[in-house]
């Protein structure tokens, strides 16, 4: 049987599906749009926060780098625009002849000037142009402090150089040397200079002063004489001349008169063997004239004055300063030396 549901039943029916759809709907939405709201507003937060802390952070950067320009304002403030620091105590120490007023007009220093506005770099330049001086050191005290000290070349010898015009011992047309050759005036002509040896070249280049003269020959000279100081300093020889006689060889010239000869090349072995023939010859009581160092056997040597053939024998029972010393130092290689003098004389 079939039953036949009038159309006012489903009409009922259709209308409650259709009342209560909305319900459902509407619910769904307003969760959504409660949870958009609230993505939002974290959003929003989260971009505020991010602000906050972006201003912060380059209002400390802004901080930080302002602060080297306020420190140097500041520092410009205290001391620059200052007129408290005024030049009035001038410390100048050299170890030479240039006098303390020529290092202050040298360097541009005066009394009662601004202490803080000189730059002690360029008086330093200054200074150090000065072809006495090897090297300056220029340093401030606030308030009122400037100390310089200055070390200038030491001579070893006179430069002379007749074909040039070069004299020793002269103030005007005069150079002096130091151990490495510097080349410079001599400022005071007193008792320490003219005691300073000379230095003799007749083929040279024409030095400037404040330079460095470029000669072997004349480096050798200069070893030549420093080597001699350190090897007679306790026994009075001194060095008056060396003169540049060949290419290959230098003449020694002491102040007791002795002329000893040198290779060129060769100084150090030379120096060696002069000194055991004048240590023999003095415990003899012998004057040398000349001794030709150039030679490596049979060394060469004249006398002063004329001398007992009877003397010139090696003589054993010669006392020695020290016997153990004697040993140690090769008292045989000395009796060689000493044999190959005889031989050669």
């Amino acid at each position: 049987m079939r039953i036949i549901r009038s159309t006012k039943s489903r009409k009922k029916k259709k209308g409650l599906l259709t009342r209560c759809r909305p319900a459902v709907v509407d619910q769904w939405q307003s969760h959504q749009l409660n949870a958009n709201v609230l993505t939002n507003t974290g959003q929003r937060k989260q971009r505020k926060t991010r602000s906050r802390v972006l201003v912060k952070t380059l209002l400390v950067m802004g901080v930080l780098g302002a602060l080297p320009f306020a420190a140097k304002w500041g520092y410009d403030r205290i001391f620059f625009e200052s007129r408290d620091f005024k030049l009035t105590r001038l410390v100048i120490a050299t170890d030479g002849d240039l006098s303390e007023s020529n290092i202050a007009e040298t360097g541009g220093v005066v009394s009662g000037m601004d202490l803080m506005e000189l730059d002690l770099e360029i008086v330093r330049k200054k200074i150090e142009g000065l072809p006495n001086v090897a090297k300056a050191e220029v340093s401030r005290e606030l308030p009122d402090r400037l100390e310089i000290r200055v070390k200038e070349h030491v001579p070893v010898a006179w430069l002379s150089c007749p074909p040039q015009g070069i004299r020793p011992m002269n103030v005007e047309r005069g150079y002096l040397l130091d151990e490495k050759g510097n080349v410079f005036r001599c400022l005071e002509l007193h008792e320490g200079m003219k005691r300073l040896p000379v230095i003799e070249a007749l083929k040279i280049a024409r030095p400037a002063e404040g330079s460095i003269l470029q000669s072997e020959a004349i480096g050798r000279a200069i070893e030549l004489i420093n080597l001699s100081e350190k090897t007679f300093g306790g026994m009075g020889l001194e060095v008056v001349e060396v003169r540049i006689v060949t290419e290959w060889s230098l003449d020694c010239v002491y102040r007791d008169g002795m002329i000893a000869s040198f290779a060129m090349n060769d100084i150090d072995r030379g120096m060696l063997d002069l000194h055991h023939i004048v240590k023999k010859m003095r415990l003899r009581s012998l004057q040398l004239a000349t001794v030709n160092l150039v030679v490596m056997k049979n060394i060469p040597v004249t006398f002063a004055e004329g001398v007992d053939a009877s003397a010139l024998q090696p003589d054993d029972t010669t006392p020695v300063e020290n016997e153990a010393e004697a040993i140690s130092s090769g008292e045989l290689e000395e009796q060689k030396h000493l044999r190959s003098i005889l031989e050669g004389g």
